[in-house]
């Protein structure tokens, strides 16, 4: 509308962040360590050997933050970047704007979240659906992230062949695009060994990723084969999302003793729901608190993760014991005793059944510096464990993924647990065959399906959102040539390993173990059972033609021989020190080249690439029926291999993006480059991933792109035309013809003052219909309006024109109040003043300047108001209606802007009302936008101006409440000589109208006196003018009754 411009109601948070408030339990036992363990006669005997743990969905996951009544706790041992359990969801502030999430993120304490410690309440940084966020430590508030850089071309030297840029935080381990914006050429290739490539993505720009942290060198060279000329835009090869002002995070880090987060006691204020006892100590957790805006958060509630260092364990290098001397690490061999140990998740086990010694070599072991050769020369610890489970997890699943972390193994001898991390164990005790009580079986050939020859798996990789990654191959040429060039490749796991020069090292130590194929089964005597699993021994046997060679003891038993004596049995495997070389100038492989490599070889081959996903108008899919439904348009480029382009397929998996599990979708033919997907929902973010397959049954890795939100229609559907408004009695009829769209949602009805300036976009809005051609409504007051009409479609689009029809609605019910408060202006004014020729001013903030005392009025008023107040308000009386019920309010407001300079180009205004019933409890004040049906006895009006655009002079302002027509009356009363008093049975609003009608001959004149809302008195008089009694009948309105 022209005059006042108003503010649209605001939306809380949208349909998918509003959740209601409510507080989740999670449940969760100690697993019973006897349901799982293998005796073997003396003992439990654990190990990775044979084993090819999987990367289980719940490893995928952990990276996922979702809500459940009863979802067990997570324990978070090492470094791990993880999501949580909603454990409180709540909304706040006055349009239910900010949601309050608490998302418990292990069930213990840890050391820190989001690089931050215990002793701030913040963390530096958490991860919104993948993107990293700075947190700014001193109030919790999202960082603005940094802007797009320009470089210019004095960054690019053509002579030089280098490429010179500035990163910031957020670029850390993410791909780069380059898009040149001017006229030039693109670089060239990289040359140099530097952990980088190229993919060039269109004739204007290529992509860069590498692998480095910013936060510590910001600067970084690229060389090329070729320099390149013209400007170039860089900026991340994802779209950044600015939470500042909309996201704040406060934690707890799960001490026994910590107190209740006050952020999250005031965001509740005094509700109770959330108080100084909800402590959740013992669980770190985090209050995340978002703010609702459609462009920060377009698809409702984002997935939140942090980085997290966990558990504080036991380290027995530190003191004996295990209550005080802990500190955090991720050491594997710790990690695994305190899991033994743990009494809450854990198997029980005391200290004292712990081997110390044992542990602690093995922890030394892990705590090792091995160098490494990529990204660059360094060092890294020999093994680290890194990762989090739930308490439902099973034991026996949960330490061979742990052991996987170093190679390890753990045995339970003598009533005592010994943990061995991967490293070659000198042999102590030297055998022949005169220790022998029995024959032998040696072995030394395997199955050739076991007969592996290279060794391939994933690994949990920081530099992709923390889930499962391929890692390069590890393979043997040596093996490879014996099996004439013929790869068996196995495939492992290692959930818990972070590193890929770990997860290559820990693969070629199980190749190495795999090429040891000798394995011997003997029967010894006693004298042998001082040698248990795992200890290596050194074994003489002329028949087989080895003198003390090593042998490590894979199991071990007593059994009872043929003769009835008793024998010790040993299962022995071949090994030697060199199972646990590592040359990181020979094995390493980098992984960043790796995972873009293209190898001429038929069992490595290449992936699809530019996969990208759209939807919307030119991809909708249009049944025989008539109907429309959205589908994912994909197009990709097909890998150049002919063992896939002919004979060979390309495999399709989808999903939406909160889900785990992938669906398959029709395979293609391998030179196929671009296919849909059907039955997808509009507004729902979905993954896609392609890989290819060659003709022998090779794959690649997967392709994929994530998070696509599917849209539906985008061309706006037609114009509304023959739009009618008429009144009938206290309702607007309106009617329009049907849009001919078959992508049609309803229609959007708007209605504003008429006069100049009102248009669509500047009026209220009044509904949306959903189908039909007519509406009928009595939500418009008493006026002179132009009312909008739009059509809408599925997606949310309107028309490019909205048709529209003028009205003058008239109330025919009677108004209990419709005073205008112009030109006195007597109630309550808030830096508002009333000019002598009757308007309503906003007050000056320098009106002392002009008075001289400071007053309330002027005598003369001049200049228009310089330096206003932001904000004025005019608060009318307090209206008593005499009794509850239901009235119907709304009011009408004049006024014009003030004149140039000071008068600015439009005012925003808003009318409110509050009102309370008998209680006298006034509810907050709300926006009077139409008419409003309440129930209540008193009513209060007031004007609010915003100041701060522009400023103006009000003419008149009313506050109206009118009731529906309502009649009480009766028959055949008998009125006696003296009269009657008829009390109504519920008071009226306004004094009614009162018919009385005499029954009979005896009486020739009726007649009432004291009339008001709640009774009347009725008289009867004869023809002489005589009182007398009779009967009559009596009817009290309001129909048709102006008051």
């Amino acid at each position: 509308m022209g005059f006042p411009t108003h503010k649209e109601t605001r939306r809380a948070l949208g349909a998918g962040l509003i959740i209601a408030g409510t507080i989740l339990a999670t449940a969760g036992g100690s697993p019973n360590a006897g349901a799982w363990v293998i005796q073997l006669g003396i003992g439990l005997f654990l190990s990775t050997l044979g084993s090819t743990p999987a990367i289980e969905a719940s490893i995928v996951n952990r990276s996922i933050t979702h809500k459940g009544a009863t979802e067990p706790w997570r324990v978070i041992y090492g470094k791990h970047r993880v999501g949580g359990v909603y454990a409180f969801i709540h909304l706040t502030g006055d349009t239910d704007e900010i949601l309050n999430l608490v998302i418990v993120l292990a069930g213990h304490e840890v050391e820190t979240i989001g690089g931050s410690s215990s002793i701030t309440e913040h963390p530096t940084r958490i991860y919104m659906n993948g993107q990293p966020v700075e947190i700014l430590g001193l109030n919790g508030q999202a960082l603005a992230p940094p802007e797009t850089l320009l470089l210019d071309s004095s960054d690019v030297n053509t002579s030089l062949n280098k490429f010179l840029f500035t990163a910031h935080g957020y670029a850390t381990n993410q791909r780069i695009r380059f898009k040149l914006v001017a006229g030039g050429t693109l670089p060239g290739g990289i040359i140099d060994s530097q952990p980088y490539f190229i993919i060039k993505l269109d004739l204007d720009e290529f992509q860069i990723s590498k692998r480095f942290t910013t936060e510590s060198n910001p600067t970084h060279v690229i060389n090329l084969t070729s320099g390149g000329t013209g400007d170039f835009e860089m900026k991340l090869d994802s779209e950044i999302i600015d939470y500042s002002g909309h996201l704040t995070v406060n934690k707890r880090h799960g001490s026994s003793g910590q107190s209740a987060l006050n952020s999250i006691i005031g965001a509740v204020g005094d509700t109770g729901i959330w108080s100084t006892d909800h402590k959740l100590g013992g669980k770190a957790y985090a209050h995340v608190r978002l703010k609702w805006n459609r462009d920060v958060y377009p698809n409702g509630i984002p997935n939140i993760t942090f980085d997290v260092e966990g558990k504080k364990i036991w380290d027995p290098r530190l003191g004996g014991d295990p209550s005080t001397d802990i500190a955090f690490s991720s050491n594997p061999a710790l990690i695994i005793t305190d899991y033994l140990m743990d009494s809450s998740y854990g198997m029980e086990i005391p200290v004292e059944e712990i081997n110390q010694s044992k542990l602690i070599a093995a922890a030394d072991i892990c705590d090792e510096d091995v160098v490494v050769a990529l990204p660059a020369i360094g060092t890294e610890r020999r093994y680290e464990a890194n990762g989090s489970f739930k308490i439902n997890k099973q034991p026996a699943a949960l330490l061979r993924e742990l052991l996987t972390s170093m190679a390890g193994k753990v045995v339970r001898v003598g009533g005592k647990w010994e943990i061995f991390a991967g490293a070659y164990i000198t042999p102590t005790q030297t055998y022949d065959e005169s220790d022998m009580s029995a024959g032998f079986k040696a072995q030394n050939l395997i199955d050739r399906r076991d007969n592996y020859n290279g060794i391939r798996g994933t690994f949990v990789s920081p530099l992709d959102n923390w889930q499962p990654t391929s890692f390069p191959l590890v393979s043997s040429a040596g093996a490879l040539s014996g099996d004439q060039g013929r790869e068996n490749i196995k495939d492992l796991s290692f959930p818990w390993t972070l590193s890929p020069s770990t997860a290559q090292r820990l693969a070629k130590i199980e190749l190495n173990k795999i090429l040891e194929s000798l394995s011997i089964d003997l029967q010894g005597k006693l004298t042998m059972f001082k040698s248990q699993p795992p200890d290596t021994i050194q074994y003489t046997n002329e028949r087989l033609g080895f003198s003390a060679k090593d042998f490590e003891i894979t199991d071990a038993g007593l059994t009872i021989g043929d003769t009835g004596a008793v024998n010790y049995r040993m299962k022995l495997r071949e090994t030697n020190p060199g199972i646990y070389d590592w040359d990181e100038t020979l094995d390493e492989t980098d992984f960043v080249t790796t995972r873009n490599s293209i190898l001429p070889n038929p069992f490595r081959i290449q992936a699809p690439t530019g996969l990208a996903l759209t939807s919307g108008t030119n991809d909708l899919f249009i049944r025989l029926d008539g109907t429309i439904f959205s589908r994912i348009h994909a197009t990709f480029v097909s890998p150049a291999d002919e063992y896939v382009k002919s004979g060979g397929t390309i495999e399709v998996q989808f999903k939406k993006s909160a889900d785990s599990d992938w669906l398959n979708a029709p395979t293609l033919v391998g030179s196929e480059n671009e296919f849909f997907l059907l039955d997808v929902e509009d507004g729902v973010s979905y993954d896609v991933q392609i890989r290819s397959r060659n003709t022998i049954g090779v794959t690649s890795a997967y392709h994929s792109s994530l998070n696509h939100v599917v849209i539906g229609k985008t061309a706006p559907p037609g114009n509304v035309s023959g739009f009618f408004a008429s009144q009938n009695e206290a309702n607007v009829l309106l009617t329009w013809t049907q849009v001919q769209d078959k992508d049609l949602k309803g229609y959007n009805i708007k209605f504003g003052i008429r006069g100049i300036g009102i248009n669509y976009d500047s009026a209220f809005f009044l509904t949306q219909i959903s189908s039909g051609t007519s509406h009928t409504t009595a939500a418009i007051p008493p006026g002179d309006w132009t009312i909008f009409i739009k059509a809408v479609d599925t997606t949310g689009n309107e028309s490019v024109n909205a048709d529209s029809a003028n009205i003058v609605v008239t109330t025919f019910n009677p108004t209990v109040k419709g005073q205008d408060d112009a030109p006195e202006w007597f109630e309550t004014k808030l830096h508002f003043i009333r000019h002598y020729t009757g308007v309503l001013v906003p007050a000056s903030q320098n009106r002392a300047e002009f008075t001289g005392s400071g007053g309330d009025n002027f005598d003369i008023f001049d200049n228009f108001v310089q330096n206003p107040f932001p904000e004025s308000i005019y608060t009318t009386e307090e209206f008593d209606l005499g009794r509850e019920g239901t009235v119907r309010v709304f009011s009408s407001v004049a006024g014009s802007l003030g004149p140039e300079p000071s008068g600015g180009e439009f005012v925003d205004t808003e009318t409110e009302v509050r009102w309370a019933d008998d209680s006298e409890v006034f509810t907050p004040w709300k926006q009077l936008i139409s008419v409003n049906k309440i129930f209540a006895r008193y009513i209060q009006y007031r004007l609010r101006a915003d100041n701060t655009s522009g400023v103006a002079f009000y003419s008149s302002y009313t506050g109206f409440i009118d009731i529906e027509p309502r009649s009480e009356g009766a028959t055949d009363v008998i009125v006696p000589a003296a009269g009657l008093v008829i009390n109504f049975t519920l008071p009226f609003f306004v004094i009614p109208r009162i018919k009385v009608t005499p029954v009979g001959i005896i009486a020739r004149y009726t007649g009432f006196v004291d009339r008001d809302k709640t009774k009347f008195t009725v008289h009867m008089r004869d023809f002489l003018g005589a009182t007398v009694a009779g009967v009559v009948d009596w009817e009290a309105s309001t129909f048709s009754l102006t008051v």
